[in-house]
Parts: C-alpha cells; structure tokens; sequence
C-alpha cells in the first residue's frame, strides 16, 4: 500500500473515531480536544491527497496528460471544439516535425478509434476553423508543450478529449491564454484547484463553522485516486468547489449566493444538476405541507436561473456563440452511450448485476459484473430501472422532507449516482454530504441522530476504497466496488431513518 493510500485510511478511519466522539462524549470541557482531532486528521487527509507533497512523484506538480487537455481544449476551444482535438493536434505534430506519420486517435463523438487513412475529413475541417495566425500559435504552444512534458501522443490521441463545458472553458481561458504551457505557467495552472479548495473551506469556515467545512474538505481529499486523475490539472476542481460554497451559502442563509453558485455548477457540469433535483423536490414537498410556496425556494431557484444563464453566456461569448453549447450538448449524449469502465461509480451497475445475476449482486468482488458484458443492455432492463431510479428520488425526499434545505441539496450526490454514471474521482461530491450531516450533529439545538449514521458510513466508504484501490488483485472490479458500497450505504441510511422514525412514534404514541 503506497503512503498516499495509507495515509487516506488512516484519516478516514479517524474521521470515523471522530464521529463517535463527537456524538457520544462531547462535552464542554472536550470540545477543544476534539477539534483538534479533526484538525489532525484534516492534515493528514490532506498531505494524503498530495501525496505527501511527492505529487506526482518527485515533487512534480503537473499532470502533463491532463494539462495536454485541457490547455489546449480551452485556449483553442472555437477552433477545435469538442471533435477537433486529436485531429488538430495530429495535423500540427506533424506539420512541426513532432509525429513522423499518424497515430489511431479516438473519434471524440463516437468514443470509436479512427484509423490513419480515415483521418483526413476531420484533419481538414479543423484546419479550416483556425486563422493562418492562430494555427501558428497552436504549433507553437504544441512545440513547447512537447520540449517541456515529453511526446506521448500515441497516449494522448487515445483517450476522451475535453470533457469541460463552454462555461468551465470561459472560466479557464483567461488563464490558459496568457500563461504558457511550459514549466512556469503549468504549474500555475495546477495550483488553481488548490486556491477554489481554500476558498470553499475559508468561506464554509466563516459561515457554518470548522467542523462542517473540515469534513467537507476532507470528502473531497480523501476520494480515492482524486489525485492521480486530477490532481494538477487545469481548474477540474471548479464545480466542486461551487457546489461546496453554494452548500454552505445555503446553511447560512445566503440565498443569491447559493443560486447563482448552483447554477454554474450545473453550467460547468450538468450531472451537477441532481443536487437542484434534490432541493427542488424537497421544496416541492414544503410547499404541499405549507400550501405556499416557500419564498427561500423561489429565491434560490431564480438565483440559479440566473447564474446558469450568465455561464451560459459566458461560454457563447468566449467561443463564438451557442453553437459551442450544441456541440457540446453533442458530446455529453455521446458519454451516455459509452461502454463500461471500471473507473466508474453507478446504481445502474448495482442494477445489472442483480438483474443479470441475482445473487451475486452480494459479492464484493464479483468474478464477473454484468454491466461490463458487452451483450448486456441497460435498455433491455428500463423499466425495472426506471422504477429504481424513481424510488431513489422518493428516498431522498423521504430523508430530507423532514430537515433543512441544505442537508437536502447534501443528499444530491446520491442521486448522482442513482441516476447517472459518473467516474470515481469525481465522487469528493459525497464531502458535499458530510459537510451538511455534520451541520446537523452540532451542540446547541436539536440535534439529527441520522447524522453520525450518514458521516459515519461516509468514513467508511473512504477507508475502503482506499485499503481495496491499493491492491493489484481486484484488477478492473474496482468501480463495481465503489458502486456496491454506495448502494449499500444507501440502503442503511434509509434503515436507520426508518428506524429512528419507528422510535419516535413509539415514543409519542400512548402508554
């Protein structure tokens, strides 16, 4: 097991010490000493998400195969849009000398590999996009990418392209634009996330106190391989972090905030949008009890309209108008077509396994997942699976009808991955969960017992991710095993909250 891995069990399974500390024993008198427990193992939930300051290994900070990416699939973004890149950049490398012949390079709307004669259509297409001027200055920043990362372009030319929205793109472009791709201004790039993270955490601090905003950082750190896939990239951070200040906006009662933060969320991306799902059906359920509308949900849902509208604009106007947004609504409908990877977390694979395999939806590890036959089809199941994803909304209504709009926005993540596929890097959201549980389990008022329950899953979730992602034997079963342990954690939530409401009626029925 590498530093890192270990390093990240151990945080989580302090968290989980933690959690039983802080729920069961606090007292006046011990509240110091267990802040500076959760301090401690903040820091080294942290230093494990850098690697303990090795990054990338030997302290290097870039992640040059991300950067490759994302710099030019921001700063070239209206010539290459989101099915240029590998064509523009085999058409450049070769042009300057830096490929001797092609490569296969992967279609970036089928998801399919493009063999060398067949490449010629889109090669010229993209040319076509692009001034004389800003084809050379695409050359160039592709010279000094190579001399300062090395010539992987077999490797580059293989993989999935820009993932990032128009609006992701206006908010990169006016660094990518003025800083070069070589050493200085890389790493300056892979320090934004870094500067969006202090920001979350400064402004969650201020407006809903340490312990919620320590939790939530330590969700997003302790994700297993966050660090490997997006660890020194270009702003891969962005929509987290303004889920998180959203998040917190919204504990704290700052409503435009929260919308217009929410709102680009969704801009940047739209998977995002399962946390406004979250809140709106728990305001939806508000406004049936209350029989109004609950001036809190207008306010926040105006604000995100305004705020995805102004993103929206924002990625027109960088890239020369809202044909970008059609091509990338072209790209995000290609993703929902992809084949299976191993890398990915979803209640769909749960699904699959029990439908096609009955019981051995059990096994951890199973020798065989169902979802990665090629000769098993989600759409042949789409009724028994539209009904589950129905009943995870009704679940997380059903948890949050009771509680606070923030802890329902909180419980989002998990109708992320009740109604799409999202890969496992992406999964620090789940911090977004524990920041809002840990609201709920602070001294002074009523105090949620389903909140120890919810953080303390979370912390075990972490700690075995971590103990299973070190190990060579699971092999490509690793994301099956994400997936298994979110659903679980799911159905043991709904448990103790059956149970805690089962408590309750007891108590206050007669005697």
């Amino acid at each position: 097991m590498s530093p890192a891995h270990l390093g990240s069990l151990v945080a989580a399974l302090g968290l989980l010490a933690w959690t039983a500390l802080a729920w069961r024993f606090e007292g006046a008198g011990r509240r110091r000493w267990l802040d500076g427990l959760l301090a401690a193992v903040l820091v080294l939930g942290v230093a494990s998400y850098l690697n303990f300051g090795r990054f990338h290994g030997r302290g290097r900070l870039v992640h040059s195969h991300e950067q490759f990416h994302f710099f030019f699939g921001s700063k070239y973004l209206e010539e290459l849009r989101y099915d240029g890149l590998y064509a523009g950049v085999s058409r450049a490398a070769r042009e300057r000398g830096l490929m001797r012949r092609r490569v296969p390079v992967r279609d970036l709307l089928s998801f399919e590999m493009v063999p060398p004669r067949a490449q010629d259509t889109l090669e010229n297409a993209v040319r076509a996009r692009f001034s004389d001027e800003r084809w050379r200055a695409f050359g160039d920043d592709l010279v000094a990418f190579s001399r300062a990362w090395g010539n992987r372009f077999k490797r580059w030319l293989a993989d999935h392209g820009n993932s990032g929205s128009p609006a992701w793109g206006a908010l990169a472009l006016p660094f990518t634009a003025r800083l070069g791709p070589g050493p200085p201004g890389a790493t300056l790039l892979g320090t934004l996330d870094f500067a969006l993270l202090a920001l979350f955490f400064g402004l969650a601090w201020r407006w809903v106190g340490f312990r919620p905003a320590a939790v939530g950082l330590l969700g997003m750190a302790l994700q297993v391989h966050a660090w490997s896939y997006l660890g020194g990239s270009i702003l891969r951070l962005d929509w987290l972090a303004a889920l998180g200040i959203a998040l917190a906006a919204l504990a704290s009662g700052r409503r435009r905030t929260a919308g217009l933060l929410l709102g680009y969320a969704i801009a940047s991306k739209p998977f995002t949008a399962a946390f406004a799902i979250a809140l709106g059906v728990h305001w939806v359920l508000r406004a049936a009890a209350e029989r109004r509308l609950p001036r809190e949900g207008v306010a926040v849902t105006l604000a995100a309209v305004v705020g995805l509208g102004l993103a929206v604009a924002a990625g027109a106007a960088s890239f020369g108008g809202l044909d970008i947004w059609v091509d990338y609504a072209e790209r995000i409908a290609a993703n929902l077509h992809e084949k299976y990877y191993s890398t990915q977390y979803s209640l769909r694979d749960v699904y699959l396994q029990a439908a096609v395999r009955g019981w051995r939806v059990l096994d951890p590890v199973p020798g065989g997942i169902a979802a990665a036959n090629p000769r098993v089809f989600i759409e042949d199941h789409a009724l028994g699976f539209g009904l589950l994803r129905l009943g995870a909304v009704g679940a997380v209504a059903w948890l949050s009808r009771r509680r606070s709009a923030a802890f329902a926005m909180g419980l989002g993540g998990l109708l992320v991955f009740s109604l799409v596929v999202v890969n496992m890097y992406y999964w620090g959201m789940l911090g977004l969960l524990g920041l809002a549980a840990v609201a709920r389990m602070e001294p002074g008022g009523r105090r949620d017992p389903l909140a120890p329950v919810i953080v303390g899953f979370l912390a075990v979730f972490w700690a075995a991710t971590h103990a299973v992602g070190a190990q060579d034997w699971i092999g490509r079963r690793e994301g099956w095993f994400g997936s298994w342990l979110l659903a679980g954690g799911m159905l043991l939530v709904l448990a103790a909250e059956a149970g805690l409401r089962l408590r309750a009626r007891r108590r206050s029925g007669p005697r």
